[in-house]
């Protein structure tokens, strides 16, 4: 999957251009860290909240700032986002949080982490999010899935898509904007999309 989450990362920096000049990141659900990587490329003063609650990606994480020479940037937090410390003297510019919602599986539960990250943002702030999504109903996510299935084949993985629906909440795109809507984001805007994964920038206040 990297071509799609390197092209992901090329857009996610367009959206971020405008952010101060040491601004200040929360990543939700940050894994091995690769969009920290990725958003450090042209701003070398822009520091990053990594907040992973798994040790072992934590680690991962870890050992990539530290090879790329980018741990005093980063504060790391070993934990889920509603146990991190909220300074509300000092909100962060902008937020991150890409294939991690989709596992939520209760809506109001993605609502609530979806607020928690707004809470954390100045007014303003800008929001980016990226899940698989689509209506599976539909002949479009027939269609897409076999795509899907073929880049895992193409890369020597399992084409298993049993998961989907079941443990990774596939719902269609005006649904997750509405969930974005009703923890306070404005404007939900789908700027990226390939295959079956959607990312959406949005603000808080509607600066």
């Amino acid at each position: 999957m990297a071509p799609i989450t390197n092209a992901l990362h090329f857009c996610m920096r367009m959206v971020f251009r405008e952010l101060p000049e040491e601004a200040n990141i929360l990543c939700v659900g940050a894994g091995t860290g690769m969009e920290v990587l990725a958003l450090t490329q042209e701003h070398p003063k822009w520091r990053f909240t990594l907040v992973e609650p798994s040790p072992a990606m934590m680690q991962q994480g870890r050992e990539q700032m530290e090879a790329n020479g980018l741990t005093a940037r980063c504060t790391f937090y070993e934990g889920y986002l509603n146990t991190l410390p909220h300074d509300e003297a000092h909100p962060f510019d902008a937020a991150t949080c890409l294939l991690v919602s989709q596992f939520i599986m209760v809506n109001e539960d993605r609502i609530s982490l979806y607020a928690d990250i707004a809470r954390r943002l100045r007014p303003g702030g800008l929001f980016i999010n990226a899940d698989i999504t689509s209506d599976m109903s539909s002949v479009e996510y027939q269609n897409l899935v076999k795509v899907w299935q073929a880049m895992f084949l193409y890369a020597d993985f399992s084409a298993d898509i049993s998961h989907l629906g079941k443990m990774v909440a596939v719902l269609p795109a005006k649904e997750v904007e509405a969930l974005l809507t009703a923890a306070g984001f404005k404007e939900p805007t789908l700027f990226y999309q390939s295959l079956l994964i959607h990312a959406w920038f949005s603000r808080v206040g509607g600066k």
